[in-house]
This record gives structure tokens, sequence and C-alpha cells, in this order.
């Protein structure tokens, strides 16, 4: 991930990389099986959407994101599917812009 100034710009910018899917959209709309496929399991194929195993990925990930910002104290206030998305075969939590310290601050 590159940041920085844009020359001759008061614009800063964040290059991120381009995710596949919310969870928002793996709930209530359709996802294209090989995009699903290669999130779980690193290839494209005719796994089910939904399917145990899927579900349990995606928990497991939530769950390890959570660990995270707990452990430096801070606390997400905003937890929801669109809030979730999947990049590089992993689940990635993001908005954070109502975060706040678990101390307040």
């Amino acid at each position: 991930m590159s940041h920085g100034w844009l020359s001759g710009s008061p614009y800063y910018f964040i290059d991120m990389e381009l995710c596949d899917f919310n969870l928002d959209t793996y709930i209530y709309g359709p996802i294209p099986i090989d995009i699903l496929s290669i999130y779980m399991f690193g290839h494209g194929g005719a796994e089910s959407i939904k399917n145990p195993a899927q579900v349990s990925k995606i928990l497991e990930d939530v769950a390890h994101g959570l660990d995270y910002i707990h452990s430096h104290d801070y606390v997400h206030r905003d937890l929801k599917p669109s809030n979730g998305i999947s990049c590089s075969c992993s689940l990635i939590l993001q908005y954070f812009i109502l975060a706040r310290g678990s101390h307040g601050k």
C-alpha cells in the first residue's frame, strides 16, 4: 500500500488493494461463484455459496479483526456486513470513523 500527497495538489492519496465483495453482498445478493471460491479456497470452482466452511472462515476472520482492534484498546462501534470486505483470501474490517478508544478517547 502506498500513500502520500499528490504532486502539486492539496489532496492526499491512499492506494489500496481492490477487493472482491463485502459481506452485505455475500448475505443479501448474488456473488459470482468463482470470486467466492477464490476467497475461500484460493482457486475457482463449483463450491456452494454459504456452506458451513465458508461461514466459519468469515466468522474466524471477523473474530481475528475484532481481537486485533480490541488488543489496541479500540472499539469499532459500527460492525455490520457492509463493513467487512474480502481481499486476498481474507476478510478485512473497514470503516473506522465511529471507532473510539476503549477509554472514551
